[in-house]
């Protein structure tokens, strides 16, 4: 495909979905009856997850160095205390997205 050609696929669905999404707009009465959600809170709660992640990252990597410094045993216990680790950054965010989307409904 041409570059003009892929702008006029582009510009082909843009009107597309604008169309469909005025059609369906029209259709509802108010939207003040869609619920709301703070999107400010998901947010951080969402880079919250992801600073876990890197703490437990940074920690795995501290443990592995430090196990292959005293032989290797550490190995085992670093990975699963990795994996705890994002289990509990990933229930933690999961249990705050509820939170966050809960009062919307």
């Amino acid at each position: 495909m041409s570059t003009n050609r892929y702008a006029t696929t582009a510009e082909q669905f843009t009107e597309s979905w604008f169309g469909g999404t005025k059609i369906l707009s029209d259709q509802v009465p108010s939207t003040t009856l869609m619920p709301t959600v703070n999107v400010e809170k998901a947010l951080d709660r969402y880079v919250d997850y992801l600073l876990d992640g890197l703490h437990v990252n940074q920690q795995l990597m501290a443990n592995l160095v430090s196990s292959a410094t005293d032989g290797g045993p550490g190995f085992a216990q670093a990975m699963a205390e990795a994996a705890l680790g994002h289990t509990r950054a990933i229930s933690t965010w999961l249990i705050d997205e509820l939170q966050t989307v809960q009062p919307a409904f």
